[in-house]
């Protein structure tokens, strides 16, 4: 039985100084956490140096030992977080917060507009089609019908070029594999399906005759039931309508490289298929044609020709036409670019392709579509900033830019075959806004309605304020951070702050909407915080680079400066301020609260990466993980990854400064960045804690739920729900905050 003694905030029995320069309202003995068990001659040797693997018995998350840890460790978590005297209050606001109609961004194929919507009450959302958008679309598939206990997902659909037919793909939540099924867009059914499909892109072709999809063959180079470990030879494969899947073509297998993945699309005019072989690893891909005849079927696999074969950097066809191909690349530019090549019936010499649509500096392209037979249109970011540009499809000059207001655009939707563009737009305020944009009648008259505006009960735009700053890096780097706060708050060093940074894989941490977020600021009367610190994509591949591998410390000293930048400008203390990641995210805050525990009041991360020696054995995704952090094979990756891997660094804070408040989220069904991390890490940890037994009282604990998904969109719904609930009933408690209606 876990003792946990409530006191009053100047500390544990209200007499050890040191203490008081926590404000945790909640405080456990040391000699409550679990003890587990220290194996004696665990280790690795890596370049002549012996690692300890005290806890190695851990990353076997079925063996006895380990259930029961994670049942020790849920036990007193749970104890913690039912001690929240605004629990009720907090798990209200949020299934409040998270009651508004929600609808996916709208398409229109052939003569219908299609979307999908979710009003809560269901456990799936519904398909909906519509001739008019003035109008309530009808119900095109309710997926709850397919599935009435939560058990698949919704993973993609495709229409055809002429609107009439369309393909879902959904997947079973303990399965890896994809599921096709198809349908009229008149409602007719259509028997077909297709199983066992992995890592593809859809078309239809030949007039609506067949469908084109990629997954593993079986060895003996047929389809059927396979073991997903069988990751060789990705191909390619045309399914004919009306015939079994056992008698689906093999069109291509990458000669690339066993371990690359197959992609086709579909031109628009439906005259090409455009065959892509991706690197996974590099992110780097080569790209092929084949020139179609709708009066020949597929009978033997397909002569891909060569239109790039570098393999050097990111090339994804954006439209096409009878002449010319239009492709969006990475290459020697760190936010995109667009080039023009033409087509021809033999190898090109890659070396004349023509530049259509230069980079841009500090602006990066996220998404560019065809809209109608004129334009193309950008979704581009600058500075943490969404907007449009619109491209002429003739020559690349530039004719308008279009902006939403402070926010991000989520995605857009278009087609050469009509003139409408859709945009989904959100920011920390409004969880989303949807605009139709007609070009029709040209740059000068472009019609912008807004067709759905989602806000949250009692939220108002005006009572807050995103504001954008930039504070120096150690060295001198201008780092962007984004304030989230009510209108009312002052600088006097006393607003609960959230501080949250991820700094890795070139991925940016975005001020979009999260009920968290909104919830944290209006009624904690907080301020959220989002760092972009180097290892990101803020600012392109070198920003990323920087970050990187041997350039990993830039991320913790970005972060580090960031919180030094906040308690300087007054806007709170060490002991109000919180901070947060998740995944890599996680890696940087626990490193941070091992470097500079006197900046912080508690520390709270998701799933996070803590054994930087074993990381790699311990993942789903090694080869794309030792790109990014390095590979302990070799020698100067090693030295620099011991010296910073949260595991192999742990030792108590100096002049007997607590431990930080600490919470860690992990889930066993995490194939990214299972829960051995997290598990090594309390079990290494709370033996150290032992040593401060006189002082340490600030909570340091785990959950480990029992549920799939490692980043929060792949969680069911109502775990990530019960997790930001947790998680702020924690920070109530250990930074004392108080509940504002």
């Amino acid at each position: 039985m876990i003792e946990v003694i409530l006191t009053k905030k100047e500390g544990y029995c209200g007499k050890i100084g040191y203490n008081k320069r926590y404000l945790s309202t909640i405080h456990i003995n040391v000699t409550e956490y679990p003890y587990m068990i220290k194996l004696k001659n665990s280790f690795d040797r890596h370049h002549g140096q012996k690692v300890k693997d005290d806890y190695r018995y851990l990353e076997d998350k079925y063996f006895s030992i380990t259930i029961k840890f994670i049942e020790e460790l849920n036990n007193i978590s749970e104890t913690v977080f039912s001690k929240s005297k605004y629990r009720k209050d907090i798990t209200d606001k949020f299934n409040d917060l998270w009651k508004y109609d929600k609808f996916g961004l709208y398409s229109k194929y052939g003569n219908y507009y299609y979307y999908f919507f979710y009003n809560g009450s269901t456990l799936l959302p519904s398909l909906m089609q519509s001739k008019n958008l003035n109008e309530k679309g009808k119900t095109f598939i309710n997926f709850d019908k397919l599935d009435s206990k939560g058990e698949i997902e919704i993973k993609d659909m495709v229409f055809s070029n002429d609107g009439k037919m369309m393909a879902y793909v959904i997947k079973e939540k303990d399965n890896a594999w994809n599921t096709i099924m198809f349908k009229y867009t008149n409602n007719k059914k259509i028997k077909d399906k297709l199983n066992n499909v992995i890592y593809s892109m859809y078309n239809f072709i030949f007039n609506n005759k067949g469908f084109i999809y990629s997954t593993y063959p079986e060895k003996n180079g047929t389809l059927g039931g396979f073991m997903i470990s069988n990751f060789k030879k990705h191909s390619l494969y045309y399914h004919h309508f009306g015939q079994k899947q056992t008698s689906d073509k093999l069109l291509a297998t990458c000669k690339d490289g066993d371990d690359f993945i197959i992609h086709g699309t579909l031109s628009n005019d439906g005259k090409y298929l455009f065959v892509q072989c991706i690197n996974e690893i590099s992110g780097t891909n080569n790209l092929y044609y084949v020139k179609l005849n709708n009066n020949k079927y597929f009978k033997k696999k397909i002569k891909l020709i060569p239109l790039i074969t570098r393999n050097d950097a990111l090339y994804n066809v954006i439209d096409s036409n009878s002449k010319y191909v239009y492709i969006y690349t990475n290459l020697n530019t760190a936010f995109g670019k667009v080039i023009k090549m033409k087509l021809i019936d033999k190898y090109y010499n890659q070396n004349k392709w023509k530049l259509f649509i230069e980079e841009t500096r500090n602006q990066e392209i996220n998404k560019i579509v065809p809209v109608g037979k004129k334009y193309l249109v950008a979704n581009c970011m600058t500075n943490l900033q969404s907007f449009l540009i619109i491209y002429d499809m003739k020559n690349g000059k530039y004719l308008k830019k279009i902006n939403f207001g402070e926010g991000i655009i989520e995605d857009i939707s278009g087609s050469s075959m009509h003139y409408e563009l859709f945009v989904t737009f959100n920011n920390l305020v409004s969880p989303q806004t949807i605009y139709r944009l007609n070009l029709e009648y040209g740059i000068k008259k472009i019609i912008q309605k807004k067709i759905i505006q989602s806000i949250p009960n009692d939220i108002k735009d005006e009572q807050f304020i995103i504001k954008k700053l930039h504070y120096l890096g150690r060295d001198h780097t201008r780092i962007p951070l984004i304030m989230f706060y009510n209108r009312k708050t002052l600088r006097n060093r006393k607003n609960p702050i959230i501080l949250e940074g991820f700094g890795g894989f070139k991925s940016t941490l975005r001020p979009n909407y999260a009920l968290s977020k909104l919830l944290f600021v209006k009624h904690f009367g907080g301020i959220w915080c989002i760092a972009g610190i180097r290892g990101g994509g803020e600012y392109g591949t070198k920003w990323h680079l920087n970050g990187k591998g041997l350039n990993k410390k830039n991320s913790f000293f970005d972060f580090i400066a960031g919180a030094e930048f906040i308690i300087k400008r007054r806007y709170t203390r060490p002991s109000k301020l919180a901070i947060f990641g998740s995944s890599v995210g996680g890696l940087i805050a626990n490193v941070v609260s091992q470097m500079r525990p006197d900046l912080l009041g508690a520390v709270v991360s998701k799933t996070p990466l803590l054994d930087m020696i074993r990381y790699h054995r311990l993942t789903t995704h090694d080869e794309i993980f030792i790109e990014e952090f390095g590979d302990v094979s070799i020698k100067k990756h090693f030295k620099n990854l011991i010296k910073y891997s949260p595991l192999h660094n742990l030792k108590l804070p100096k002049h007997k400064l607590q431990w930080p408040s600490t919470l860690l989220f992990t889930t066993t069904e995490d194939v990214i960045v299972g829960p051995e991390h997290t598990l090594k890490y309390l079990a290494r940890l709370y033996v150290l804690l032992q040593k401060a037994i006189k002082y340490q009282t600030n909570p340091v604990i785990g959950f480990v739920g029992k549920y799939y998904g490692h980043h929060d969109y792949q969680k069911p719904e109502e775990k990530l729900l019960n997790e930001s609930i947790n998680m702020f009933c924690f920070l109530q408690q250990t930074l004392d905050l108080k509940w504002y209606k």
